[in-house]
């Protein structure tokens, strides 16, 4: 079971908003400059109750109000353990997806929760925070570099072969076979009387 653990009261968490929304409610805290106050949603416990061994990226969705450009830190933690950080913009007017690589925030295999905070030393205006969540293992996450695939060059035309310039052979003529000389007739030679011959 999560619940609220946000370091101090100064950042007013509230966990039904209506200020800005995707459906009915959202999340929206003021960030402090101060390093540790932030939006903090955590187990119970404040164990590591949460296995995040087969999600690659942990998901969610911010808005920035009016003039958005607030500079956020979020951090994965164990107990008071910052197990990795990175950082995102929130723009204004509007609602922004954003998914962090498990990866790039420590690689913990547990988390007892996660944390918000101003990446800065200043003080920031109201950010709005909906639907986190965590992206398993197979799913694409979006600040990982994406496979680069080279481009399919195109297929040169074959090259024309050139006509042979050397003359054309030239082809003895096809001559008629002769006619077969004409065999004389053998003299027939008689034998006796009969009439029968060679």
């Amino acid at each position: 079971q999560l619940s609220d653990w946000s370091w101090s009261s100064d950042v007013k968490p509230d966990f039904a908003s209506t200020g800005q929304t995707r459906g009915s409610k959202s999340i929206s805290f003021v960030p402090k400059g101060n390093g540790q106050s932030g939006l903090q949603i955590a187990c119970t416990s404040a164990s590591a109750c949460l296995d995040v061994s087969s999600s690659r990226a942990i998901s969610f969705w911010v808005h920035g109000g009016n003039n958005g450009g607030q500079e956020i830190r979020v951090e994965l933690k164990s107990g008071d353990n910052v197990l990795g950080t990175a950082t995102f913009t929130a723009e204004a007017n509007k609602w922004t997806y954003i998914e962090k690589a498990i990866s790039n925030l420590g690689s913990p295999s547990s988390i007892s929760g996660v944390q918000f905070l101003a990446s800065g030393s200043s003080d920031l205006e109201t950010v709005w925070i909906d639907d986190i969540g965590l992206i398993k293992n197979g799913c694409f996450a979006t600040d990982e570099p994406a496979t680069t695939v080279a481009p399919v060059s195109t297929q040169p035309t074959a090259p024309t072969i050139p006509t042979s310039t050397e003359p054309p052979v030239t082809q003895a003529p096809v001559t008629e076979n002769p006619t077969a000389p004409t065999m004389p007739t053998a003299p027939t030679e008689n034998i006796g009387s009969s009439s029968q011959g060679i």
